[in-house]
C-alpha cells in the first residue's frame, strides 16, 4: 500500500522526466512564466509559486501553516487504589469530592476541585513540492502528485493555567502518598516537597497514612489497556497533565484540481484542489501508569508507563479526545480541499 502511494504521488514527476523538456529543451516552456498566489483550505493558509515545465506540466512549491485551533474539555479526577469499599460506605464519587476538598486544604486554596479543564491545541505547518499534470486539451483540469514535509508534532493537550492549583495539589499529595507507603508502624515519616523536607511524629504519620490509604492516589483515568487494567495520568514534575500528538514529517500527496484564467490580460488564475495528504496514523503520547487492581501490595499495583499511545495502546479513551481518536485511527490521511487565487508575474 505504501509503495502504491509513493507511486501515485510521484507519477507526475515521472511523467516530467520523460517529457520533452529533456528531449527538446530549446522548445520547452520551462520556467518561462511565474505565478504567485494564496491558498486557503484544510492544510491552512499557504503561499505558492508555480512555474511551467512544459505545455502539460507545472511545478508548484509553497509553504502552508494552520492557525492554532484550540478548545477546552473537562476531565474528572478520581481516587485510585484506596481501601476497598465496604457495604454502606460512601461511593467513589463522594470519596473523590472529599479528596478534592482535602487537596484544597493541603495547599490552602479554595480553587481546587475534582474537575480538571484541559486545553487542546492543533497546529500544523509544511513545505510542499507538487507537480500538476494537464492531460486534456483545454488544460483546465489537472492531476497532482508530490509531497508535503514539515511538522511531526501537530498538537498538544495540557491543563489550563486556571487548573494549576488543582494539578499542583495532586502532585504534592501523590508525592506524600508515595513516600509514606511501606513505612514501619513507628517510623518517623519525612516528606520531601521539592527542596523542602519536613518530618512528622509517628502518631501524626500513622494518621496521615490511614487517610492516604483510605483515599489512595489521585489521578485522571483516560481509559484502559487490553488486559483490562486502567490507565491513569497524574501531574508530571512540573505539575502538568499533558499529551502530545504526532504524524509523519514526510507526507505524500495525490489529488486533482481545476484552474481557469480571468481578467482581460488573463494574468489572474483561480481554481481549487482536492486530494489526500498521507501523514500516517496519528499518535497521541502521554506518560502515566497502569493500575493493577488484582494486586494487594502497593509496590505491585502501580506500573509506570512512558509514551503510551492513546490511539493504539488504550481503549475507550474518554472525552472529546476519545471521539477524535476513534475517527483518526481509521484515517491515515488528511483530506485536502483548497481554493486558490494566483497572479502571473511574467
Amino acid at each position: 500500500m505504501k509503495k502504491l502511494l509513493y507511486l501515485l504521488a510521484f507519477a507526475p514527476i515521472s511523467a516530467f522526466s520523460q517529457s520533452t523538456i529533456f528531449n527538446n529543451v530549446e522548445n520547452s516552456q520551462a520556467f518561462q512564466h511565474m505565478e504567485i498566489g494564496g491558498v486557503l483550505g484544510t492544510t491552512g493558509l499557504s503561499i505558492d509559486v508555480a512555474f511551467p515545465l512544459n505545455k502539460n506540466l507545472k511545478l508548484r512549491a509553497g509553504f502552508s501553516t494552520t492557525p492554532t485551533i484550540s478548545f477546552v474539555d473537562s476531565y474528572s479526577m478520581t481516587a485510585v487504589g484506596g481501601d476497598q469499599l465496604s457495604e454502606g460506605s460512601e461511593p467513589l464519587e463522594t470519596k473523590t469530592e472529599r479528596l478534592s476538598k482535602y487537596l484544597g486544604e493541603l495547599i490552602h486554596n479554595e480553587d481546587v476541585d475534582n474537575i480538571v479543564d484541559m486545553d487542546h491545541k492543533y497546529h500544523n505547518y509544511n513545505a510542499k513540492l507538487l507537480i500538476d499534470w494537464y492531460p486534456f486539451k483545454k488544460k483546465n483540469w489537472h492531476f497532482t502528485g508530490g509531497f508535503y514535509a514539515g511538522s511531526k508534532k501537530i498538537g498538544n493537550v495540557c491543563n489550563t493555567i486556571q487548573e494549576s492549583p488543582t494539578t499542583l495539589a495532586m502532585l504534592m499529595y501523590n508525592d506524600m502518598y508515595d513516600q509514606i507507603q511501606g513505612l514501619d508502624e513507628w517510623e518517623y515519616p519525612t516528606f520531601s516537597l521539592g527542596s523542602y523536607s519536613f518530618s512528622v511524629d509517628p502518631f501524626t504519620g500513622m494518621q496521615l497514612k490511614e487517610r492516604f490509604n483510605y483515599y489512595g492516589r489521585v489521578a485522571v483515568q483516560l481509559g484502559s489497556f487490553d488486559d483490562g487494567n486502567a490507565f491513569f495520568i497524574d501531574p508530571d514534575a512540573n505539575g502538568l497533565l499533558k499529551a502530545e500528538a504526532y504524524v509523519n514529517a514526510f507526507k505524500p500527496y495525490v489529488g486533482f484540481g481545476y484552474n481557469t484564467r480571468i481578467g482581460k490580460d488573463h494574468r489572474w488564475n483561480i481554481g481549487f484542489d482536492a486530494g489526500l495528504m498521507f501523514w500516517g496514523t496519528p499518535h497521541v503520547y502521554c506518560d502515566g501508569y497502569k493500575f493493577k487492581a488484582d494486586e494487594t501490595e502497593y509496590a505491585d499495583r502501580i506500573e509506570r508507563q512512558e509514551r503510551v499511545c492513546l490511539i493504539h495502546d488504550v481503549q475507550k479513551v474518554r472525552g472529546i479526545v476519545g471521539d477524535y481518536m476513534n475517527i483518526v485511527k481509521h484515517l491515515p490521511f488528511l483530506p485536502v480541499i483548497e481554493a486558490k487565487l494566483a497572479y502571473t508575474i511574467f
